[in-house]
């Protein structure tokens, strides 16, 4: 592997938004497409063979993953609680000068930074998913009451087709934060161990509150890899 490919991977895994970014662009070319009356299908590829009751189907079948993306998104949106958690927590932390060196406390306070940052980060694309991305093509009277079947396949597959691709943008998204909440206690880890190294006794409690909430956060993120496991195979067995 080239340096420069090495350099874009270390840069992919710590700002997943440069990734993000990457994959949506011809995704969202191709919904522009499909919006302005361009017909360019993958998920409905050979549609004009399909009955109007199977074509339905696969219609039906975006609203579920639908359902599902969003599911994984509200159960990502925890993170505005533990991002709270977090500067309560922080704040103890820097209170009271105990740190050694000036180099010590810059290491800390951008740890802390990039920390706070990957969970609101996270939060905020769950609620992206759950608001900006609020969208649905489903048949409207207008085309039901179409005469031609070929008319009716065309709809059909045109809605299917864009909830697909608003589909795979959630999916794309909701990895995102997942990977954002995956770098979150990464660093925070990195942190508890730094900065537990300089501190006496006398803030024994404080790193024994820290340490608790750090337990209760990878039981949030276990439970949320756990419901996030399926998504990949869900879109899989739709696409």
């Amino acid at each position: 592997m080239k340096k420069k490919e090495i350099i874009t991977e270390i840069l992919a895994l710590l700002f997943p938004l440069i990734i993000l970014r990457k994959v949506n662009k011809p995704v969202n070319a191709k919904i522009a497409k499909l919006e302005n009356g361009v017909k360019v299908f993958s998920y409905m590829s050979g549609y004009e063979s399909l009955d109007i009751s199977v074509a339905e189907e696969f219609l039906n079948k975006t609203f579920e993953a639908r359902k599902t993306l969003e599911e994984k998104a509200k159960t990502n949106v925890f993170g505005v609680t533990i991002s709270v958690s977090l500067i309560i927590g922080l704040s103890q932390i820097f209170y009271g000068n105990v740190f050694s060196t000036s180099f010590h406390r810059v290491l800390i306070i951008i740890l802390a930074f990039y920390s706070l940052t990957s969970m609101i980060l996270a939060t905020i694309l769950s609620l992206m998913i759950l608001g900006v991305f609020n969208r649905v093509y489903d048949l409207y009277p207008f085309d039901k009451s179409l005469t031609s079947n070929s008319e009716k396949l065309d709809a059909i597959a045109v809605n299917a087709e864009l909830n697909m691709n608003y589909n795979i943008k959630r999916n794309n998204y909701l990895y995102a934060s997942y990977c954002l909440i995956t770098n979150f206690l990464l660093s925070l880890s990195v942190l508890f161990l730094i900065v537990i190294i300089p501190y006496n006794s006398s803030t024994k409690d404080s790193l024994q509150r820290i340490h608790d909430s750090q337990i209760n956060i990878y039981k949030e993120v276990t439970k949320l890899k756990d419901l996030q496991k399926t998504q990949g195979d869900l879109l899989t067995e739709l696409v």
